[in-house]
């Protein structure tokens, strides 16, 4: 059935994932990417792993396994889980096409020239990517992105990213675009960070 346009946005719930779960919106990457705002993405990263000596008393009675190499120093996540979306991730490698090739021609154009492949192998945007979680879509979103694109003013993918976000219960989104989640999170009770002050008042709250 379809819902009126003035419907209350439904309640979603899906209780798959803790509270310590923060979404990163492709702002982030994407400043990372350029290198203008770095700061942020590094340390939530950073923040949501442990060194290895940290954690060593939970392998106390069984040993470290195998395939941990403690010399290397790894990191084991247990702190933070960091969460993207394919939306994220298009939106990510769109602005790298245009970062890389100096804003001309146009993603369109490199595409037409073949061009893109020349760009796309000169990173390894696979390995980036992958240290972070996906957040998988459901069909909730349908109903849900429509009615929040009309309450908050919003472009699809971004009502697409905080639907995703209210279904699956995150309650903390990292974006440098405050404008457009603002409203959202303080109606949600979602905390936004967008810098490493927020961040870090963050954990000061969780602690």
């Amino acid at each position: 059935m379809l819902g009126k346009p003035n419907s209350r946005i439904p309640q979603l719930t899906n209780t798959r994932f803790m509270n310590n779960s923060i979404f990163l919106d492709s702002s982030i990457l994407i400043e990372h990417y350029k290198g203008s705002k770095t700061d942020l993405l590094e340390a939530l990263v950073s923040d949501a792993r442990e060194p290895l000596s940290v954690i060593s008393t939970i392998f106390d009675n069984v040993g470290i396994p195998d395939d941990i190499n403690t010399e290397e120093n790894l990191y084991v996540p247990i702190k933070f889980h960091l969460f993207i979306c394919q939306i994220v991730v298009s939106e990510y490698l769109f602005q790298c096409l245009i970062t890389d090739s100096g804003g001309k021609p146009s993603p369109l154009t490199l595409k037409r020239n073949g061009k893109i492949p020349d760009l796309i192998r000169n990173d390894d945007h696979a390995d980036f990517l992958t240290q972070f979680d996906c957040l998988l879509d459901d069909s909730a979103i349908f109903s849900l992105a429509p009615q929040l694109m009309e309450r908050y003013n919003l472009l699809p993918n971004d009502a697409i990213i905080l639907g995703l976000c209210k279904f699956h219960e995150i309650k903390t989104i990292a974006s440098f675009d405050r404008t457009d989640f603002v409203q959202f999170c303080q109606d949600e009770g979602i905390v936004l960070i967008s810098s490493v002050a927020d961040f870090e008042a963050y954990k000061s709250a969780l602690s």
